[in-house]
């Protein structure tokens, strides 16, 4: 019979159990810290050759931890980086066969296979890369670039694509390759691209605008949904190219989409002055049809009046004190108009102590530099609200004239002006 198995026989037992746990778990921590250490190594080693484009310090990282995907990685960006491809192909190879998840190791896995004359393997690589990362436009954008070279213009495109209504940053680009693909022809430019977001729509019309093709921009741009895409910057980049080449019924439609919610659309535009009561506040960084200002501060002050207007809640004050040029314009417009035809402009002026050799001139002018259609000059001294009709012919050849501001010039070289003028009721009316 068995002896029986004593208390302390069992005590001693666990107590060896414990001593051999505590012993592994000091084996296991010491080769982590060893591990980790070499590693620690090894990427301070590659990152001290890619800084320094040192290749011993990426071949000693290497050496350290041969399966390190991210020094394999570097070691193959030191070698891009010193001309030699064939040599880091191999290393990147490794990289992906290490890290076979990581999207960006694929990506630049095609480039360098690109760049040794493999398209196919490029093709391949790029494709895995879009696998595990089907949503970011990089990947596309380098397939599509891999395919149109192969003249898959199709394929190409549709790469293209994805990647544009991924990043819409990289419409105008893809645009100039289609541009180029198809020869100029919009429509076929915006199947192949099918913008699919207002965002690229936009960018997909600004270029069509730069490039001379406003009809096919203004096609696009009315596919725009959503006004409030169309109040920003890339708004105001196609409405400037529409300005450019002057087509200004298009650029008001640009504008106009981004106003009041798309509610200023439903004017015709042509003879209609924006916001001649000035109840608006009035933007500094206005660039469409608005009231644009060139306050000459100190000396030229220009404010919104709520005190004694002569319609509704606001009249526009502008105050002289001193020394001002007669050649800015104070506050101006861009006004839309039909070619050769009449129109009246009617306006409401008061003043208050003004005194100058250059008294204030509101005027039309056919161009911002160009010949006055109109004008009448405001008197000196104080006077009450008074009405004011111009009448004027648009220019046969223009779409637009200038209502402006400013002073008259003067006849002797120093010619300060003091006090204030307010202006309100601004309004256009055609003849027939």
């Amino acid at each position: 019979m068995a002896n029986p198995i004593t208390a302390s026989q069992l005590s001693r037992t666990s107590q060896s159990s414990q001593y051999l746990l505590a012993l592994l778990v000091l084996v296991a921590c010491l080769v982590g810290i060893w591990t980790s250490s070499r590693i620690g190594t090894a990427r301070m080693l590659a990152m001290y050759g890619v800084a320094t484009n040192r290749l011993p310090a990426m071949n000693e990282a290497v050496r350290i931890t041969p399966y390190d995907s991210e020094v394999r990685f570097a070691r193959a960006r030191a070698l891009l980086n010193a001309g030699q491809v064939t040599a880091a192909l191999p290393e990147l190879e490794h990289a992906a066969a290490l890290q076979p998840r990581n999207y960006g190791i694929w990506a630049e896995l095609s480039g360098i296979y690109d760049l040794a004359n493999q398209p196919d393997k490029a093709i391949t690589a790029i494709n895995q890369a879009i696998r595990l990362a089907p949503s970011y436009a990089h990947p596309h954008w380098q397939l599509g670039n891999l395919l149109l070279r192969k003249g898959q213009r199709q394929e190409a495109f549709r790469e293209f694509r994805l990647a544009a209504n991924a990043d819409s940053s990289l419409v105008p680009n893809a645009v100039d390759l289609a541009w180029g693909a198809f020869n100029g022809k919009a429509a076929e430019i915006e199947q192949a691209l099918q913008p699919d977001n207002d965002l690229a729509r936009l960018e997909l019309a600004k270029v069509f605008a730069t490039r001379g093709a406003a009809d096919d921009a203004m096609r696009v741009f009315r596919q725009v949904q959503n006004s409030a895409a169309a109040t920003g910057a890339e708004r105001e980049k196609l409405q400037a190219e529409l300005f450019k080449s002057k087509r200004y019924y298009e650029a008001w439609e640009v504008w106009a989409k981004g106003q009041d919610g798309g509610a200023t659309l439903k004017s015709k535009g042509t003879g209609a002055i924006t916001d001649g009561g000035f109840e608006k506040q009035i933007s500094l960084t206005e660039v469409g049809f608005g009231w644009r200002i060139n306050p000459e501060k100190p000396t030229v002050v220009v404010t919104l009046d709520t005190q004694n207007p002569f319609a509704d809640a606001t009249s526009l004050q502008i105050h002289w004190e001193g020394k001002s040029s007669t050649s800015v314009y104070t506050i101006w417009q861009i006004v839309l108009v039909e070619p050769n035809k009449r129109y009246q402009l009617n306006f409401a002026a008061r003043t208050k102590d003004l005194v100058s050799g250059g008294l204030p001139e509101i005027a039309v002018l056919n161009d911002f530099e160009g010949q006055v259609l109109a004008s009448a000059t405001l008197p000196q001294g104080t006077s009450s609200w008074q009405k004011h009709s111009l009448e004027f012919t648009s220019p046969a050849t223009k779409q637009v004239v200038y209502l402006i501001v400013r002073r008259k010039s003067c006849t002797v070289l120093s010619c300060p002006a003091f006090g204030s003028a307010w202006f309100d009721a601004f309004s256009m009316k055609a003849n027939n």
